[in-house]
């Protein structure tokens, strides 16, 4: 009996929509226009991650209101895990009308795991109030840390324009936050807190508002801007003692000189005022240790840092100097599980030190070397070729380094790298070194074409993939970048379809532009 879509167990249904969702989205929308059935089966995962991207803020409404329609029509609600909200320009999130909308339609995301804030607006108090009331359980991950320039504005008005009834099915959080009000009267009867002459400085940093998001119980992920090789700024201040627990259940931690897909801001003010880190060291005074795991750190604030080496299961060391380096290798990260170092400049003495350091580290799953040279390479695989998942290399590498990683591999399922590709010969020998690498899986290269070697165009792209799968029958998918270009080709091999080897190969087209920032967010929460 010949089996067809209509006839297949709805569970074998969720099956194909997984594989789909995982390896060739485009396809997974496809799936749900054959019927309804396979509709109703995809929707659990076409809905999982929605965006909310107004042009301007006279269009948030209607993106909560379209939103809205598409989530009722489909009854695909509970589908809905994560939501991230990102905006072209400053102020979209503070117009009462969009902002009474969002706050209405938040709570009806009653299963919602996570909420990515990457806007340059402060996040707004009034939707934090509905994170603790109605999603006690949801995850906030801020891509743009900055309480020195939050507003010192009242929620209340906000709150009571819009129809936000708490979700009280939910189960309450494991882990309650510091009460501001409680925080604040505390300073008050100490002599620190109050308006007036006698007011502690720190309130002129902290206020209500600000100290509730600080010590959210909701917040998983920060990201904070740094002054470049300057002292801690304020955030960077409260950062610290936000990981020490006054965010209890803050998990990661990324202090950047950078920002991810745009240039970096100015900071609204750089505090090195010994009474402003006096005050903030008076209020967020007797915290625990909390619940970090993942770090990311510029030149300087690893010694700020240092108490959480044994609880660590991330770290990221962004422009690290000698000293940096040398002060990381004498710690104890035992539970350290991905690593990533780029230096600031080349030379033997950052080979040495580098290669001290990942000496030092136990058995990495997931590697980024931002600065590539053989000595360097070679130690790492010397040391976690074994144990390593997934490996990042910035740099062009040549095919003996990729046999080298192919001698050392044993789980390793996830490349990236870059490559020169000087002709057909040049290509041909780096896809034979890719199928040395027995276990890989997905793999994302750029491709640095010369000319005479063919134009990098979707044919392009299809080649190459299917040279490569060609050397590596374990292949699945691969994202190729010609080099110094705006265009990426996400590439896909199915097994089991009884057709030829290219007519199980599909190419599909993305625009970078639109995906790089998605992309470095992936690399904080």
């Amino acid at each position: 009996m010949v089996k067809t879509l209509l006839s297949m167990p709805y569970e074998i249904l969720g099956i194909i929509c997984s594989i789909l969702e995982d390896e060739y989205k485009p396809g997974l929308l496809k799936f749900s226009q054959t019927n309804r059935v396979c509709y109703q089966a995809a929707n659990k995962l076409r809905f999982k991650k929605i965006y909310i991207r107004p042009a301007h803020s006279k269009r948030l409404a209607a993106e909560v209101e379209r939103w809205t329609d598409i989530l009722s029509r489909t009854n695909s609600w509970p589908y809905v895990k994560q939501l991230e909200l990102d905006e072209p320009c400053v102020g979209l999130y503070t117009d009462p009308e969009g902002l009474t909308s969002l706050l209405n339609f938040v709570p009806k995301l009653f299963l919602l795991e996570d909420l990515i804030y990457a806007c340059k607006d402060p996040f707004p108090p009034a939707l934090l109030q509905v994170l603790h009331e109605c999603l006690p359980r949801c995850r906030l991950h801020l891509m743009s840390f900055d309480l020195e320039s939050s507003p010192d504005s009242p929620t209340t008005s906000v709150i009571n324009s819009a129809n936000v009834t708490p979700d009280t099915s939910a189960p309450a959080t494991p882990t309650t936050p510091t009460a501001p009000a409680a925080a604040a009267g505390a300073n008050a009867n100490n002599g620190t807190g109050g308006a007036g002459s006698g007011a502690d400085p720190a309130t002129a940093i902290i206020d209500e508002d600000k100290l509730a998001l600080a010590s959210s119980p909701s917040l998983h992920t920060i990201v904070v801007q740094s002054a470049m090789l300057r002292p801690l700024t304020v955030n960077e201040d409260i950062a610290l003692h936000m990981a020490a627990g006054l965010a209890p259940n803050l998990k990661r931690v990324n202090i950047l000189t950078w920002y991810y897909d745009r240039a970096p801001k100015r900071l609204s003010h750089v505090s090195e005022d010994s009474n402003n880190q006096d005050a903030l060291a008076c209020v967020f005074k007797d915290r625990d240790q909390g619940s970090l795991e993942g770090l990311s750190l510029p030149p300087v604030g690893l010694d700020q840092f240092i108490e959480w080496e044994e609880k660590l299961r991330t770290l990221r060391l962004w422009s690290a100097t000698t000293e940096m380096l040398e002060r990381a290798s004498q710690c104890n990260f035992s539970s350290l599980k991905t690593f990533g170092v780029s230096f600031d400049s080349k030379g033997e003495s950052f080979n040495e030190i580098g290669r001290k350091l990942i000496k030092s580290l136990p058995a990495l799953e997931n590697l980024y070397l931002g600065y590539y040279s053989e000595a360097i390479l070679g130690t790492a695989l010397k040391y976690h070729g074994h144990s390593l998942q997934k490996l990042y290399i910035q740099g062009a590498v040549s095919p003996e380094d990729v046999r080298e990683i192919g001698l050392h591999d044993t789980q390793l399922h996830d490349l990236t790298i870059l490559f020169q590709c000087s002709g057909s010969d040049t290509c041909e020998e780096f896809c034979d070194a890719i199928g040395t690498i027995q276990h890989l899986r997905t793999l994302s290269i750029t491709a640095d074409v010369y000319r005479g070697t063919g134009t990098p165009d979707e044919k392009w792209a299809r080649d190459l993939f299917t040279t490569i799968t060609r050397y590596n029958r374990t292949l699945q998918k691969a994202q190729i970048r010609p080099f110094a270009n705006n265009i990426r080709y996400d590439c896909f091999r199915f097994n089991g379809m009884n057709k030829a080897e290219e007519d199980r190969i599909v190419v599909h087209k993305a625009d970078v532009w639109r995906s790089s920032d998605r992309y470095f967010k992936t690399m904080f929460y």
